[in-house]
């Protein structure tokens, strides 16, 4: 294989190898918050700490989709968020493999980021979390 190569569940992803590294493929669990928030465990965002720090989870944020197509394809969407002290989160979701998960966030509209890697499929106890509420709906248009 090619040193250069990106592959993912067998299909050449190179022509998209920079939406895919600059973003965070989180694990393909589903899990549900008590408010029907989807808990996406993503410890390798260094953002974490700023927001726990300040003390202040309740900072406005813009948010949108991007979807990228594969030969006509949809193959992955991308969950760009920035919010106003500054910091920002791409998250992917290879499409149909995620589709569980993106089903629940586009209903509720919000997501809660787990600052832990999960143990055995279930968030960590000492897990701190952001929840994200409003999210835009998704919609098949390339942004």
């Amino acid at each position: 294989m090619h040193p250069n190569s990106f592959l993912f569940f067998g299909r050449d992803l190179s022509k998209f190898r920079e939406v895919m590294e600059g973003s965070i493929l989180p694990p393909n669990a589903l899990l549900l918050g008590l408010d029907g928030a989807v808990l996406l465990s993503i410890p390798e965002w260094k953002g974490f700490p700023n927001f726990f720090e300040e003390g202040n989870k309740g900072f406005d944020h813009l948010a949108h989709w991007e979807n990228h197509f594969l030969g006509g394809e949809l193959f992955c969407i991308v969950l760009d968020i920035k919010w106003s002290n500054g910091h920002h989160l791409k998250l992917g979701f290879i499409y149909p493999h995620y589709r569980r998960i993106l089903f629940h966030i586009w209903k509720n509209k919000r997501i809660g980021l787990l600052d832990k890697p999960l143990k055995n499929g279930t968030p960590d106890p000492k897990s701190r979390c952001i929840l994200v509420k409003n999210l835009p709906a998704w919609s098949t248009e390339v942004v």
